[in-house]
Order: structure tokens, then sequence, then C-alpha cells
């Protein structure tokens, strides 16, 4: 079924809110370091992105559905954790990775059991999911002193912006294909869209909500494997904001939390790239200040609830047009 002309002007006025933030952002930017944006600073925030980018359109397979992803942050930290125990004790980057992505698929896949096949609410899932994984990853870093210093030497063959845009483009293209070529997404879609419909068409909520969970486990398990490459101690903060990000990402892309037929894999990539120039714009002005984390998640917070309302306005202009 085509997408509506409210949902067409959703979509619209977030790819040119999304656009806006990112030539703006980068704007400011050049003019907040004075012009100075080398090389080596324009790569550290692409490979920064490419991360981001990497989970969030993973989580696009768990929002189309309609489930929340808020527990994939700390499932990232547990793939973390895990990961750099993994290589301290192999020295294997193959067993370090198939870790890092076998982890957060399992814990995906119990998000998903927990959520279709118990019948718990996905807010409820969502929310206990992330006590579960906060707590778990705290309790391990905790035993291992507080901090875990990971054995893997920083000029690893994932540490430069190359491999991980390689990865990115592996991934990209496998969820390319499974969203937009085979019928999983166009399915997923028309399940978050409208289930009661979707159970008529002989759409399984089940099968293809553990498919977007298990998609998305593999996402996390990526970036969580990437992260791990540049960041040789794990501690309880790392990855802290990584849950608010993909949220923040995935709006700012466009795509409407709810998920249904506007979702879109581009909103994950454009979104991760704004999201990154915002979080650095504000670290740039007030990077010194003290508390800096809580007031930067705070203004981010208050930017998502002005793309929120925004996002929501154009839908119910674009439901006004289309009545009349």
């Amino acid at each position: 079924m085509a997408v509506s002309k409210e949902k067409n002007s959703v979509i619209k006025t977030g790819r040119f809110i999304c656009a806006a933030v990112l030539i703006c952002g980068i704007l400011i930017l050049a003019w907040l370091r004075r012009g100075e944006l080398s090389l080596q600073y324009l790569s550290l925030l692409a490979s920064r992105a490419l991360v981001l980018s990497i989970i969030t359109l993973g989580a696009v397979f768990v929002f189309t559905v309609g489930a929340f992803g808020i527990s994939l942050g700390a499932s990232t930290l547990v793939g973390v954790v895990c990961g750099a125990l993994t290589y301290n004790y192999t020295q294997s980057f193959y067993m370090t990775l198939t870790v890092c992505v076998a982890v957060p698929v399992f814990w995906c896949a119990l998000s998903s059991v927990l959520s279709t096949f118990f019948e718990l609410p996905a807010y409820v899932t969502a929310v206990l999911m992330l006590g579960l994984l906060g707590s778990l990853a705290s309790e391990i870093i905790s035993v291992c002193g507080g901090k875990i210093i990971t054995q893997m030497p920083q000029n690893n063959s994932f540490s430069s912006l190359a491999p991980r845009f390689g990865v990115f483009l592996l991934f990209f293209a496998f969820c390319i294909t499974m969203y937009e070529i085979l019928p999983i997404g166009k399915r997923q879609k028309e399940l978050g869209n409208d289930r009661h419909r979707a159970h008529l068409l002989g759409i399984s909520r089940r099968i293809y909500s553990a498919v977007g969970f298990i998609f998305a486990g593999i996402g996390v398990g990526l970036g969580a494997f990437l992260i791990l490459c540049s960041d040789t101690s794990i501690d309880r903060t790392s990855v802290s904001d990584l849950g608010f990000n993909i949220i923040f990402a995935i709006v700012l892309g466009g795509m409407p939390i709810s998920g249904g037929r506007v979702s879109r894999l581009s909103s994950a990539v454009l979104g991760s790239a704004s999201a990154i120039v915002v979080s650095e714009i504000m670290r740039q002005i007030i990077g010194g200040v003290e508390y800096f984390d809580g007031m930067s998640q705070a203004l981010r917070a208050i930017i998502l609830f002005i793309l929120l309302m925004i996002l929501k306005k154009a839908e119910r202009r674009g439901g006004i047009k289309n009545a009349e």
C-alpha cells in the first residue's frame, strides 16, 4: 500500500530538518574551531558516525515493528565487556568478533521472546532488559576492578577509518537486501503500521519481531566490536549515552519511533551523522564545563522533544490537507 500524504509530509519534513542540521552543524563546527577542520579530526567524527550508523541501522528493524529499542545501548556495553574479556584471554580478533556479535544477538532474541511469546508490553520488556543488562555489565566490570584494560593494540586492523567504512558498507548492503529487496521489510512495516491488518494478511508478529531483534543484535555486535577496537579502557560510563543517541539519530533522520510504513534505513545513516555533529558542537561549546555529560544529554533531550513536536505537527497538517 502506498504511503499516505500525511506520512509523506513527515518524511519530507524529517529529511529537510536532518539535512539542515547536518549542513549547519558542519559550518558551526568550522566556526568554533576557527576553520581548523583537519583530516584527522574529520576522520574521527566519521568513525564515530559510522559506528552509530551501524547500530542504528539494526535498530530500525526493531522500531519498524513498533517495538522499543532503548535497551540496545546497554546490550552494546555488555557486548563490549564480553569482547574485551575474550580478547584478553584468546588474543584473537575473530573470537572477539564472534563473542561481540553473539552476546547482543542472544539478549535481543531474549527481548523478542519476552515481548512476543510471553505477550509482555514492549515498554515493560525494554525497561526490564535495560535494568538487567546494565546491572550485568556493572557487575562484570566491578569484578574486574572497576575497569577493564584490553590488551588489544591501539593501531589494529579495525581502528582506522577505511576498515570501519568497509564494515558499514557490508552491513548496509545486508540491511538493504533484507529491508528493501526481500519482503521482510515490507511485512515489518505493515506490522508496525497496523497489527490487526497484518494478522489478517497472515504476517506473523512473533516471527518478524524476532527477525527484527536478531538483526538489531547483529548491528549492536558489530558496533560493539568497532568500539572495542578503538577504546582500550572499558568502564561503567563507556557508551553510557548510546541508547539515547540511537533514538535521537532515528528521530533526527525523520523517522517516527512508532515505526510503520514511513520507516527508512536512510534515517539511520543521515540521523547518525547529524547526531554526532550535534554532540560535537555541544562538546566544543560546553566541553570544559563540569557535569558536561548531564548538560549535553539534557540539551539533546530538549532538541528531541522539539523534533517530535515538529514531526507530529507535520503529520497533522498533512492529515488536514488530505481530508480536504
